[in-house]
């Protein structure tokens, strides 16, 4: 795979569409008329660069699109994706349609990124030592359980009205954040704070928005980019493609979070 440029520092969000198997039985992203760095009035003008492998995260091929009046190259994600993720934000199929049973239990997190935080509810901690190896390694668990407590809005040293903007983006009561977040400031603990992220994922609506809500908070606490949905048949950008009052843009000083 040849390689392409790197996006530029304002490409703020990252495009997702739907995979379908195309004619030749490859899996395709939909129409795609927008780049990450156009603004509403500016004429884009995308065509396909590439296919890029992947080791992680998504089990097949992502397009690498291209505009060449803004001169920027772009990855379209599928559902239940973010850029640089290893594991989902939650089981969607490429197409976006959901890959588990329930679609609103917390069954559905099992295996996804938010997997850590639900081991830690139950006091289930990875692995410090493991002779035989393992991908479970404490380390890990507990970067993802702090970008887990921030992206859920019940991280203590999270800003007041900062927290609020994510209790908007997640649709969840503000005051369930306010109690989790008094509650860690006296017991922190892995477990603690698994339980805080449980019972805030708990409270989350089916997994198709539940994706969109918790990209869009984990973009408002300056932990990844903001996503934006290729709306059928046009390709427009949506930034917030879920019915709810829309979350206004991040402060210009937010905390940072590691993205694995």
């Amino acid at each position: 795979m040849s390689g392409c440029p790197k996006q530029p520092t304002n490409a703020r969000i990252f495009v997702v569409a739907a995979y379908v198997e195309g004619a030749h039985g490859r899996l395709e992203p939909g129409e795609v008329s927008a780049c990450p760095v156009g603004d509403d009035g500016d004429k884009c003008l995308i065509s396909n660069h590439e296919w890029r492998g992947r080791k992680t995260g998504p089990r097949h091929p992502l397009r690498v699109a291209r505009c060449r009046p803004h001169a920027v190259f772009f990855t379209i994600y599928p559902p239940g994706h973010v850029p640089y993720g290893r594991l989902p934000f939650a089981p969607l199929a490429p197409d976006g349609s959901s890959t588990v049973g329930s679609d609103t239990g917390l069954e559905r997190f099992e295996g996804t990124y938010l997997d850590a935080a639900l081991d830690a509810a139950h006091g289930d901690a990875w692995a410090r030592h493991c002779p035989g190896g393992t991908d479970r390694w404490w380390s890990t668990q507990h970067r993802r359980l702090e970008r887990a407590t921030l992206l859920l809005g019940v991280a203590p040293l999270l800003d007041e009205t900062l927290r609020a903007r994510v209790a908007e983006a997640l649709d969840v009561d503000g005051s369930l954040l306010d109690r989790l977040a008094i509650a860690l400031r006296e017991a922190a603990g892995y477990r603690s704070r698994g339980r805080a992220c449980r019972e805030v994922l708990g409270a989350l609506g089916p997994t198709w928005p539940a994706y969109w809500r918790l990209s869009e908070a984990g973009w408002l606490v300056g932990a990844g980019r903001r996503p934006a949905s290729a709306e059928p048949p046009t390709g427009r950008l949506l930034t917030t493609p879920f019915r709810a009052a829309v979350a206004r843009s991040p402060p210009a000083s937010t905390p940072s979070a590691s993205c694995q």
